[in-house]
């Protein structure tokens, strides 16, 4: 029986996690779990500090494919594959910005490849969707993981190089201005305080814009419910924000991009060719209208009409 490691950038019982499962066995074509295919699971969530332990528990399985469900458990089986010198064809997902460490060309014996989905023209877009849901903003907060390699994958620098580069700059050209970075890194009482303060100073005319992070992503129902709470519009980098409390988002579809991954799987486990990492271009406008009506905001028809 074939064998895929996962390691899963949310923990074990969120409720999203269910729902990535589900895409990825579904890209899993002509493989069955429990029949010809067994799949092993790990849950990095926010647990940065474990990740090493993880990775290294995975790559001792010697699994015929590991699959990374984000930029720090990517960085984490890279490693350990390197300290213990093997080498499992690596599948990955919501990577940023992949290692450049990484040799990324899929050879014979050296097999890397998965999407990026988080590009600076992608960051870009943020501002200018929350600038038209709430055309009263003239200030904006990042929530910025400080510790996380933000590049954007924009090798000529043209928009910065990090996402919190490419969201100043456009956020200028709409007539915001980033006037707080506030770290998501911090305890939740830190940042509840720092949130606060934002709006606060901005009262009627802040509103945030929430990157893509693990750490965002762990903690965003918390975050989701500050920003209703404080009445900050806010735009998020992907659906499950939305799901989960948070006013809209824009991004990557990451169940299309789960099973677009397990497609690479099957394709590796059939000793097939695969390509490199790609960019992913199918993004998606989702409006959580009953946060539009806590905050009090009226969603624009041009917005609507946009959303799926």
């Amino acid at each position: 029986m074939k064998v895929i490691g996962l390691f899963m950038n949310l923990s074990e019982h969120d409720l999203d996690v269910a729902h990535r499962k589900a895409a990825f066995k579904r890209g899993l074509k002509g493989f069955t779990e429990g029949q010809d295919v067994r799949l092993e699971y790990r849950y990095g969530g926010g647990d940065f500090p474990n990740y090493p332990n993880l990775a290294k528990e995975l790559v001792a399985l010697r699994p015929d494919v590991i699959f990374a469900g984000c930029g720090p458990s990517f960085r984490a089986l890279t490693a350990e594959m390197h300290n213990a010198n093997v080498d499992i064809p690596l599948v990955f997902a919501g990577v940023i910005d992949p290692t450049p460490e990484a040799n990324l060309v899929p050879t014979a014996r050296h097999i890397v490849t998965g999407f990026i989905s988080y590009r600076a023209d992608l960051c870009t877009k943020w501002p200018g969707y929350l600038k038209r849901m709430a055309g009263h903003l003239t200030h904006a907060a990042i929530l910025f993981d400080p510790g996380s390699p933000l590049r954007t994958n924009d090798p000529d620098r043209k928009l910065g190089g990090t996402q919190r580069d490419a969201i100043t700059k456009a956020a200028r050209q709409v007539g915001l201005d980033i006037s707080a970075v506030i770290d998501v890194t911090a305890s939740r009482r830190e940042v509840e305080r720092d949130i606060a303060n934002f709006a606060k100073t901005n009262t009627g005319k802040g509103g945030l814009i929430v990157p893509g992070a693990t750490l965002a992503a762990t903690s965003r129902e918390f975050i989701a419910r500050l920003a209703i709470e404080y009445r900050l519009p806010a735009i998020y980098p992907n659906r499950m924000y939305t799901q989960s409390g948070g006013l809209m988002s824009y991004g990557a579809k990451t169940l299309k991009i789960y099973e677009s991954s397990a497609e690479r799987a099957a394709k590796i486990l059939n000793h097939e060719q695969v390509e490199g990492p790609t960019h992913r271009q199918d993004f998606e406008l989702v409006i959580n209208r009953r946060a539009a009506d806590a905050i009090g905001l009226t969603v624009p028809a041009d917005l609507l009409s946009e959303a799926e």
